[in-house]
């Protein structure tokens, strides 16, 4: 089974080629005006969503783990805290 750094990364790759073909296809010329506009937006669109494509890399993971665990861990005083006020009230 694929991991997803190589989904990603096919997905990047196939991306890239569709870009190229549409590129191809818009240099033509057998395109109305409208037609290349709209084509050259759906190819920046591609590029850009591309670039933006960031996995979860180690340190992202491990920074998750961090917040989670401090939250975790703040809960538990204030439950802690709640519990005290009511035995000693």
């Amino acid at each position: 089974m694929p991991t997803i750094h190589e989904l990603l990364n096919d997905v990047q790759k196939k991306c890239e080629m569709l870009v190229k073909e549409m590129e191809a296809f818009k240099s033509a010329r057998s395109l109305n005006q409208r037609a290349a506009e709209t084509l050259g937006a759906v190819c920046e669109a591609l590029q850009n969503t591309t670039k933006s494509i960031k996995p979860l890399t180690e340190l992202r993971v491990r920074w998750m783990m961090i917040i989670l665990l401090a939250i975790t861990g703040l809960n538990f005083v204030m439950f802690l805290t709640i519990v005290l006020v009511v035995i000693l009230k």
